[in-house]
């Protein structure tokens, strides 16, 4: 499957869930600071978070592990993965 397909599957998890997605992925080369997640989430429950879509062969890039440390340290939940990394998040009590 690929990341593309995996990151239609995500919104669509995370419509069911009420939150609200801003997409940062782009169809053309666009001037994004390098690192930053696929999708910027604000949910309710959760808060904010970041969703980086990879499918299963996916790997992050330096920058984007950056960003993860960054996020984690911040105190913001990172999400690494797809449907089961964002299903199991949005599940946590």
């Amino acid at each position: 499957m690929s990341e593309k397909v995996v990151q239609t599957s995500v919104k669509r998890l995370l419509d069911l869930f009420n939150v609200a997605v801003y997409d940062t992925s782009q169809p053309f080369r666009a001037k994004i600071t390098p690192g930053v997640p696929d999708l910027i989430c604000f949910c309710e429950k959760r808060g904010l978070f970041f969703v980086e879509v990879k499918d299963e062969k996916g790997k992050q890039t330096p920058a984007q592990s950056a960003f993860e440390c960054l996020a984690n340290k911040a105190g913001i939940p990172y999400i690494l993965g797809g449907v089961d990394e964002v299903k199991s998040f949005l599940s946590q009590r």
